[in-house]
């Protein structure tokens, strides 16, 4: 939480707090359970690099996700590819 002090004309102070910019982030996917119809929240990225020097970021969720090593998950079809 961000916090700025302020003083007004009278000389009353006081602090104006907010919990962020105001912009929300997208709520993610997991692309598997997608194409099984279900909407289930992706806690993880696919982290495959890819050729622009990024990450696949297909959103995940615990159950879909194929552990690389700690830290890196692959999606599906990037896990596919690699086998």
């Amino acid at each position: 939480m961000t916090c700025h002090p302020f003083t007004l004309g009278d000389g009353t102070t006081g602090f104006v707090c907010s919990r962020g910019s105001g912009k929300k982030q997208p709520r993610r996917f997991c692309v598997v359970c997608l194409k099984d119809g279900r909407r289930t929240d992706a806690s993880l990225l696919c982290d495959h690099p890819t050729p622009g020097g990024g990450t696949c970021d297909a959103g995940l969720c615990v159950v879909h996700t194929n552990r690389v090593r700690v830290g890196v998950d692959w999606c599906p079809a990037h896990e596919d590819l690699n086998q």
